[in-house]
Parts: C-alpha cells; structure tokens; sequence
C-alpha cells in the first residue's frame, strides 16, 4: 500500500562474509592504506608549521595598528634610548691611554748620549757641525771649553750615567701635545692611563704637561736638569728647549687604545630595562608611518611576559590550544581527503601522484610562511596560492584545482593567524588563477594570467582595508604586495611548467603544439623517410 512498498524476501539463505572483511579489502586495494599515511604526514607538517610559533604577535615592524593597545601586565622591556645614554657615558669616563713616544725618546737621547764622542776632535767650535753648535749652543771657545771635560773617558762616564738620571727624571713628567692634552683631559675622567715599559698606571690627568704652556714645561726643564754638572746644564736644557719649541713631546695619546677600552666599557654595560605597568598605554592607533620598532620591541616584550604569566597560572593552555588548532586543521585535512577520494580516485590509488599533491600542499603552507615571516607583509602568501594553484589546474581540472586550493587557502589563513578579510583575498587569487587556467597554449599564458590576478588581489585588498578604515597609504601597500606577488607567481610558473610536467606526468596544450613543429627532426625524418600512399586501388563502384 502507498507510500510503503512491501519488501521483497531474498530467495535463498546467503552467509554474511564477516563484518568489515569486505570493506578492509577494498580499502587496502584502493590504495587507501598509503593515502591515509601520506596524509596523516601532511597533517603531521601542517599542525607543526602552524604551531611555530603556537601564539605570534600580530604586530610587524612599520604595519598598521588598527586601535590603541595597552599592556595587559606589567613588564619590563629594554630601553635602546637609556642603554646607549649609559653606554656612551661608560665610553667616556674611560681614561685616555698615554704611551710613551718611542721614536723621539730614541732620537733625543741618541743625541744626547752622542755629544762626548763629537767633541774628542774639536779644538774649536767650527770643527763641529753648524746643526750640532745650534742645538747645544756651542757659539764660541768659552762655550767649547764648558764641555771639555765630557771628552775625556771619566767625564764622559759621568756624563752618561747623568743622561740616564735626566732620562729617568725627564719621563716622571707626562709631556704630549697641546691636541692630545685636550683629547685626555677633556674626557668625562680625571685620570689617565700611562704606559711606559709594558706597565700600565691610572694616574690624574693633572700630571700632563702639555707643550702650549711654556711656562710649565722651562719649570720641568729647571727641575730634572739639576742632575747636570754645571758646565754642561745650560747647553742641554737649550737642546732640550729647542726640542720642545718644535712641538716635540715626549708621551702621546694612543688613539687605537682608548678606543678599544672605550669599547670595551661599553660593552660592559648591559642592557637598561624600563618598566611599565599594567594598563599604561604601549601603543596609540597608527595613522601613518607605520609601527615604529621601538614600539614594536614592546609590544613583543609585553606579549612574551603575558604569555609566560598565562603558562604559568595555567599549565595546560598550550597544550590545549594546540589541541584545539590540530583539530580545526584536522577537520580541513579530513574534507581536503574526502573530497580527493570521491572525485580523485587515481589520486588515491596512485601513491606517486598522491604524495606529490601533500609535497605542493606542505611546500606551499612552509612558501608562504618563510615569505611573510621574513617580508612581514602576510598578502605575500598570495605568491604560494597562486603557484598551488596553477600547478593544480595544470596537473588536473579546474573543479579539483579550485577546491583544492581553496583548503589550501583557509590552512594558509589559519597558520598565518589572518582575519576573514585577507582569507577572501586569498580566495579570490585561487579562483583567478583557476578559471583563466582552462588550458595552457601560449608561452605568455600563465603571465597574463599573473598580470591579471594582480588586478583581482589589488583590488581585493583596497576593498577589505577600506572596509576596516584602514588609511590610505597602508591600503595601496598592502595591495602592491599581493599584486607583486601574483607577478611573481605567473613569472616562476611558467619557468617552472617542464618541472610540472615531469612531476604529475602531463602534457600540456603548449608542449603537445610544439611537438606537431615540422621543423622537429624526428617529424623532418619521418616526412622524408616515410613511404607515399598507394594510389593504384580501384575506384569503388
């Protein structure tokens, strides 16, 4: 009676095959056991890409901040302004480095040491060379017979342990130019640190004299020439006088040295830290410009201390947020699956096609986070949707690239962390490049094809900004980028085409064209080679 029909009764009794051996079967005969591996693995590399980092910051460097953000906690962040102040305070009460002028000393008192033997063979002041009387005065025979006495040996014996006196004394007293004098002194230290015979002492830097003060050097000179008989003073404080006249000094500042412990005291300085309370505001809404990186700096600090203050009040968060995200991504895995298995079988059958369709999937997801991660702009993943999807559409049909891609955007949306409106960009280039894709019969092809999918994603990206109250100047950033990247796109697929081939075992409109070229030898060979057809048959009646 309608609407129920009666059911008919089977005509003989059939024993059930046990519950599931029919489906296990079929299942491994499919190909379904390799499929499920290659899948569990794509899985496996989606949910680790995705949870690296499990919690980013969505703030980037010269990004826009689409309202104020205030600190969620206290934290301490480092302050670049107070640590380079500290540093640089640090670098400049450093002492100076005084050493001793190795050169000169040798010079002087080569000369000095050097006058007895001069004078054994004078017997008047023209016998000595006219530089040798001017440096020491030796002007006429009174002056001659001052020094006589240094030619004989015991005169000159003392005269040269003398020198050694005048030497050590000459050197007690740190005498540098006026320009080094000014460079050691005017440092935020009074002290300075003198080297002299691989020694180094920390003295005040009241103890240089410098050569622009005359008066301060003729009472150096007048002291340590006391250990001079006599006779011989007043000629060798003369040289000396003229040594000094000449702006001659006896220590110099080592430039490279008091540079090197500058640096050093620098970078013994830490960092300084600034700290901000619970509520303070971080960062006002960017109107333009974009995110400073000091303000970026504390955000992350901010975002690093809430998430170690949650983990620790609450041990069990990251696990059960990343239980959480493997199932969102699970669910797109499992339907991304079903839907190869009911319109794809061969895919499935076929461990070589399927493994290379998880290698675009995972290649593609790990494409574009590498890119935005080091570009910082997420409309850079366009360039990986657009590669997956026209290597998709190659390799199958529109349908299947199309739907294919589509998951391939929302696992790309869900790892880059990106709201409704980018995942709608994103979209929008897949479908682009799939439905201009119908078949491949020009070299320029997958090019316009680029060119044109940069109009849909420029336009897609003005749309969501405008629709955020994004300004301006970040609108047409953001949609450069992801008009450059499906540039990119159409540029590298189609270098890339003979690889697709290979890989999915195609052959597209374009390569099937260029085989039928006559001018191909084996074409060229077969034309010349191959036997004419008959003509001797008879008509049919």
């Amino acid at each position: 009676m309608w609407p129920f029909k009666r059911k008919k009764k089977p005509s003989a009794r059939t024993t059930p095959s046990p519950a599931g051996e029919g489906r296990w079967k079929r299942f491994r005969a499919a190909g379904g056991l390799g499929s499920v591996l290659l899948a569990g693995a794509f899985y496996a590399a989606a949910v680790a890409m995705d949870a690296s980092p499990l919690e980013p910051l969505p703030y980037r460097v010269g990004g826009y901040v689409p309202r104020d953000v205030y600190a969620r906690i206290g934290f301490k962040v480092v302050s670049e302004e107070r640590t380079r102040r500290e540093r640089q305070r640090a670098a400049e009460r450093t002492p100076a480095v005084i050493v001793q002028d190795e050169a000169t000393l040798g010079q002087i008192f080569a000369e000095l040491k050097g006058l007895p033997r001069a004078l054994r063979s004078a017997t008047q002041p023209a016998d000595l060379a006219e530089s040798l009387r001017s440096r020491f005065l030796i002007q006429g025979p009174a002056d001659l017979k001052d020094l006589e006495s240094l030619a004989a040996p015991a005169g000159a014996k003392a005269y040269q342990a003398a020198i050694d006196r005048l030497k050590e004394k000459l050197l007690s007293h740190y005498l540098v130019s006026k320009e080094d004098f000014k460079l050691a002194y005017g440092r935020a230290t009074q002290d300075v640190v003198v080297r002299r015979g691989g020694i180094e002492r920390t003295m005040p830097a009241d103890r240089l004299v410098h050569l622009g003060d005359p008066g301060e050097w003729n009472r150096l000179l007048e002291e340590v020439t006391q250990v001079l008989a006599p006779p011989v003073r007043k000629h060798l404080r003369h040289y000396l006088e003229e040594v000094f006249k000449a702006g001659t000094p006896l220590y110099r500042l080592d430039v490279e040295a008091t540079a090197r412990a500058a640096e050093r005291a620098r970078a013994a300085v830490g960092p300084v830290y600034e700290e901000i309370a619970a509520g303070a505001l971080l960062v006002a809404r960017t109107t333009r410009g974009g995110l400073r990186r000091a303000d970026w700096e504390k955000l992350a600090a901010e975002h690093a201390a809430y998430l170690s203050d949650q983990n620790a009040k609450h041990p069990w968060r990251p696990a059960r947020m990343l239980l959480g995200r493997g199932l969102l991504i699970a669910g797109i895995v499992v339907l991304l699956c079903l839907y190869v298995s009911k319109y794809r079988p061969r895919v499935v059958k076929n461990h070589w096609r399927g493994a290379a369709l998880a290698a675009l999937l995972a290649l593609m997801l790990l494409l574009g986070k590498v890119m935005v991660g080091l570009g910082g702009y997420p409309y850079l993943a366009v360039f990986g949707i657009f590669l997956a999807s026209a290597i998709l559409t190659i390799a199958y049909d529109q349908r299947f690239a199309f739907a294919v891609a589509g998951a391939l955007a929302l696992l790309t949306a869900l790892q880059l962390r990106l709201g409704t409106g980018e995942l709608l960009v994103l979209w929008s280039a897949a479908a682009a490049v799939v439905f201009q894709l119908r078949e491949v019969r020009t070299r320029s092809k997958l090019i316009e094809t680029g060119g044109l999918t940069a109009v849909v994603v420029f336009l897609g990206t003005w749309a969501v900004g405008s629709a955020q109250d994004v300004p301006l100047g970040f609108i047409l950033r953001e949609g450069g980028t992801a008009a450059l990247a499906a540039i990119a796109g159409g540029f590298i697929a189609q270098g890339i085409l003979p690889l697709i081939e290979r890989v999915f075992q195609i052959a597209t409109s374009l390569t099937l064209l260029e085989w039928c070229d006559a001018n191909k030898p084996l074409l060229k060979r077969l034309a010349l080679e191959a036997p004419a057809p008959s003509t001797t048959g008879s008509a049919p009646p």
